[in-house]
């Protein structure tokens, strides 16, 4: 990614006041693909792919303006997705279907200490604190399935102390595939099949997906792995950040809007919803910029290149995306 910044900092550096040359462009299309080990099927699609590349490049360079001049707190970069049309992104980088929570199911708000001593840390990042797995990249409609296998791994790790990778292959072959789903349909997977298998035993392949390819009752289910029961959150971001620091990650559902595709630094605080796309990742931690601004920590599963290194902080306490409505839910295991 360094190297690919570097060329385009060179390129712009003598053309963003004019158009790019054809040569220019092929230029940087041709590092880009060296970059990100992108191979092209053919022809039209060279041209096609080219023609987005360069188009998202104007439209992050443009974005990346305002940031250095104070209007936005993120920073975008030119990632693995640059070449990927709006539609096709949409099927292979989402999969959220959004539910209405069961009322049982949802805990009371909880009230922050009038003490600051007896409150909650002012920081806190699950991923730091090593029970949080890198993401994998999706290549599907299945964030549900990898946000869902990644809080129950994370929960099994910090309450009963076994930290082994589990199986989002699992999760995705037997419950709704690449058509998208939930929490509820990962949690009742794991509660009505004794939990789930671990990666090391079924990785993530991601093939035809036509059928549920593991034998539960002869595939050995990872231990603590087993969903008893699960909760969901109020839109309280207060009651989200105790439960985050006092139970472990969280599943969480959100609209995306197509900045954040191209996402990188900073905090995220667009407060569009401009789209009918729902996406689902994990709430890892959370805390306050120096200007005060604060945020939520997240994982998500469009690979390390996305983000810094697969996370990115969400602007906190404005339900920006709806991450703090849309269905953030926890497993109780066993």
């Amino acid at each position: 990614m360094k190297l690919l910044v570097i060329a385009i900092c060179l390129i712009l550096g003598v053309a963003l006041a004019a158009q790019l040359t054809p040569e220019e462009e092929d230029r940087i299309f041709e590092q880009w693909l060296r970059e990100h080990n992108i191979k092209v099927p053919h022809d039209e699609a060279y041209k096609q792919w080219k023609a987005n590349v360069i188009q998202r490049l104007n439209e992050i360079e443009a974005h990346n303006e305002d940031f250095r001049n104070g209007k936005v707190k993120f920073k975008q970069v030119l990632n693995h997705f640059a070449h990927l049309s709006s539609e096709e992104i949409s099927k292979t980088k989402h999969g959220h279907k959004n539910i209405a929570p069961d009322p049982s199911k949802v805990i009371p708000v909880v009230t922050r200490p009038k003490r600051a001593a007896d409150d909650i840390p002012a920081y806190w990042n699950w991923y730091e604190k090593g029970i949080v797995s890198p993401p994998l990249d999706q290549r599907c409609g299945c964030c549900y399935a990898h946000a869902g296998t990644g809080v129950i791994e994370a929960h099994a790790c910090k309450h009963f102390g076994k930290c082994i990778k589990l199986s989002e292959q699992e999760a995705l072959e037997c419950t709704k595939k690449c058509e998208g789903g939930n929490y509820e349909m990962i949690f009742q997977y794991a509660k009505d099949n004794g939990g789930m298998a671990s990666d090391l035993d079924h990785p993530y392949v991601l093939p035809d997906l036509t059928e549920c390819s593991i034998d539960v009752k002869n595939n050995a289910r990872v231990p603590n792995t087993k969903v008893v029961d699960w909760k969901v959150m109020p839109n309280d971001s207060y009651t989200i950040m105790h439960t985050l620091y006092n139970k472990g990650p969280l599943y969480a559902g959100l609209h995306i809007f197509w900045n954040f595709y191209f996402h990188h630094e900073g905090v995220y605080d667009t407060p569009k919803n401009e789209t009918n796309d729902w996406h689902a990742l994990m709430l890892v931690g959370y805390g306050t910029e120096s200007d005060g601004t604060d945020y939520w920590i997240v994982r998500n599963s469009w690979s390390t290149k996305w983000g810094v290194n697969g996370l990115a902080k969400i602007k906190r306490g404005v339900d920006i995306l709806k991450i703090e409505s849309a269905g953030v839910a926890y497993p109780i295991l066993e």
